[in-house]
């Protein structure tokens, strides 16, 4: 498997919105955990899940107690390395 740990994409907004992905690291759980940084990282969504909890930001649900009709949002986890030196992760929703 290829490690996309130094790669790095650019692309510019739309006016009024600048998108700057730059600034992230753009890597799956999978490279982000086996990198050679993947302690940091680890550490990093470790304290992240902890403001979640923290903060009843999520509700975890099994997929059987799920009421008919409803469907489970699934996540996606963001990587960002500060200039600083500071691991960053951020959870967002998908679908």
């Amino acid at each position: 498997m290829r490690n996309r740990f130094n790669e790095f994409e650019t692309r510019k907004g739309t006016e009024g919105s600048p998108v700057r992905y730059e600034d992230y690291v753009m890597l799956t759980y999978e490279e982000a955990l086996s990198c050679p940084e993947g302690r940091h990282w680890k550490v990093a969504i470790e304290e992240k899940k902890q403001a979640l909890i923290k903060n009843e930001t999520w509700t975890v649900v099994k997929k059987e107690d799920l009421p008919a009709g409803q469907r489970i949002l699934t996540s996606k986890w963001i990587f960002k390395k500060n200039k600083d030196g500071k691991f960053k992760v951020r959870l967002v929703v998908q679908g």
